[in-house]
């Protein structure tokens, strides 16, 4: 395998804090930061982030995004009454060393991200 990919679902502007957040899904973000929070890796936050990552040394969309949905478990439903207060992304992330892989989004990630009004975003790193 000469690429790493790793998937990260994130709420963002989301009126209700991060922490209320994890409260109400009973799930551990992997970064969880309000408004102006200071971050060690980035700039400020312009609003407020909550966000599950996959396995960073994963190879496969479906199996990353399928883990990602195993920590959410049976709070699926209360994360989409969540995301309608702010804006969602689902991003690919691709690590590569030499040819850039053909990313196939799976159905059930495709109808997960229409019902959450979410960007699929698709990044590329070498």
């Amino acid at each position: 395998m000469d690429y790493k990919m790793q998937i990260d679902l994130c709420l963002y502007g989301n009126s209700i804090p991060p922490k209320e957040i994890t409260d109400m899904l009973g799930v551990e973000p992997d970064t969880a930061l309000l408004k102006g929070e200071r971050n060690k890796e980035r700039d400020l936050p312009r609003q407020n982030l909550w966000s599950l990552r996959s396995d960073p040394n994963g190879d496969s969309v479906e199996k990353q995004w399928y883990s990602i949905i195993q920590r959410l478990g049976n709070k699926w439903d209360q994360f989409v009454d969540v995301s309608k207060r702010g804006d969602v992304k689902i991003t690919i992330i691709v690590n590569v060393d030499e040819y850039i892989p053909s990313i196939m989004i799976p159905p059930n990630m495709a109808f997960a991200a229409a019902t959450l009004n979410a960007y699929i975003d698709i990044d590329h790193y070498k």
